[in-house]
């Protein structure tokens, strides 16, 4: 499920897919954009007035929610969805969903 944002689009997906604000809880994606800086190991860091207008959007479009993961792959959704895929590959990297999703 990717995101329709432009702004997130062009940002988000020039190192992965720009994921929907739906996959994860508003708490996450504060939390995400809160540290760009350390964004899973690599410096993502935006100027204040885009790193402001995606999270805003990612918010106002996540579920409402605390305690999530921050990554959409251990979600409680994401392994119910992908269980039998995960049964299979257990070695493979969650991250690039266009892998499988065309």
């Amino acid at each position: 499920m990717l995101d329709t944002n432009p702004l997130v689009l062009k940002e988000c997906s020039e190192c992965h897919d720009a994921y929907s604000a739906r996959l994860l809880p508003t708490s996450s994606w504060r939390k995400i954009m809160g540290d760009l800086g350390n964004h899973f190991g690599e410096d993502a860091s935006l100027d204040n007035a885009t790193r402001k207008q995606i999270e805003s959007h990612l918010v106002r479009n996540g579920y409402k929610g605390d305690g999530g993961s921050l990554r959409i792959s251990q979600s409680n959704w994401f392994r119910h969805e992908h269980r039998d895929d995960i049964k299979k590959h257990k070695a493979r990297s969650w991250s690039n969903c266009s892998a499988c999703h065309r």
